[in-house]
């Protein structure tokens, strides 16, 4: 069995998704029943997540971050 990695999952995620405004990487990383909670609304559903997504993202067009710490369980979790 191969070991999970994480964080390699999660900032994959952050690049693709946020950094490379790929919302269709949402496919390749999300579930079907994913749920997100934004400013105590629930976003349900991967599609709704996408459609969220891309109007979070006209609405703060210059967003850029930077990962500072991320941690995972030794069996990758």
């Amino acid at each position: 069995m191969s070991k999970q990695d994480s964080v390699k999952i999660v900032e994959a995620f952050w690049a693709a998704v946020w950094q490379g405004k790929d919302f269709n990487a949402i496919d390749r990383y999300c579930v079907e029943d994913f749920i997100i909670t934004s400013g105590g609304v629930d976003v349900v559903s991967k599609a709704s997540f996408k459609a969220w997504a891309k109007q979070f993202n006209h609405l703060i067009t210059d967003l850029k971050f930077d990962v500072v710490e991320t941690c995972q369980k030794e069996d990758g979790s």
